[in-house]
């Protein structure tokens, strides 16, 4: 776990954040959705 976290350490900047919270609580997307994507956007995640 500690390596993943470590993984994602400075690519999340605080509009990206904002973006996700408001994917989530406003647009009603879940949660993992939302994180799936921005993963494999960030090359993170396979697709």
């Amino acid at each position: 776990m500690k390596t993943a976290l470590n993984q994602l350490s400075g690519k999340i900047t605080d509009d990206q954040m904002r973006e996700m919270n408001y994917q989530v609580n406003v647009n009603g997307n879940s949660a993992l959705e939302v994180a799936t994507q921005f993963l494999q956007i960030e090359g993170l995640l396979e697709k």
